[in-house]
């Protein structure tokens, strides 16, 4: 709605470079100099032509951005939502974590229908439970804290596992080792 009246303006700006108003001083002087022109009993100077036509565009702007302000009110009118729907909707979409009902209203913006009805349709209910076991199966496996102790053990006891949880410095000093047998 602003970007159309930002665009008309912008468009209007770029078309016509602007004129500077003349000081009283140039429009005196400029008064004697302007050539005339007849059009029925009627004579127009050069600047009354000039007045005559930026009337003409301010008028045309303001009957334009006029028209725009009033769709604008239509499309405001038209986007306000009754309570009842809001309601209806919440309660019917009180059982789901706000991930999940960002998720149903997503899906309901793609399919084209209501967040009551994508809420029942079945794609839906599929993508949020594999959400729901995805979170469960992330909490139920937590991760280890910290690895195996390999202190304790001689290096001829190792296995691959040993080495697998063994920290860099051991990594090491079990090279050193190999090489030293």
């Amino acid at each position: 709605m602003n970007t159309e009246k930002k665009e008309l303006e912008n468009s209007e700006n770029s078309t016509e470079p602007q004129k500077e108003e003349p000081t009283e001083d140039q429009t005196s002087q400029k008064g004697t100099e302007d050539q005339t022109s007849e059009k029925g009993d009627e004579t127009y100077t050069e600047r009354e032509k000039q007045l005559y036509e930026r009337v003409k565009k301010a008028e045309a702007k303001a009957k334009m951005l006029e028209h725009v302000e009033k769709k604008t009110k239509e499309a405001d009118k038209g986007s306000e939502v009754p309570v009842a729907d809001v309601a209806k909707t919440v309660h019917a979409l009180k059982d789901f974590s706000p991930e999940e009902v960002d998720t149903i209203f997503q899906q309901a913006k793609v399919l084209g229908i209501d967040p009551i009805q994508a809420k029942d349709n079945e794609d839906v209910l599929l993508l949020i439970q594999a959400k729901r076991e995805k979170v469960a199966k992330q909490n139920k496996t937590p991760e280890p804290t910290n690895r195996q102790s390999t202190e304790g053990k001689d290096f001829s006891d190792w296995k691959s596992e040993d080495l697998e949880n063994a920290s860099i410095e051991q990594i090491e000093k079990f090279r050193d080792w190999l090489k030293n047998r």
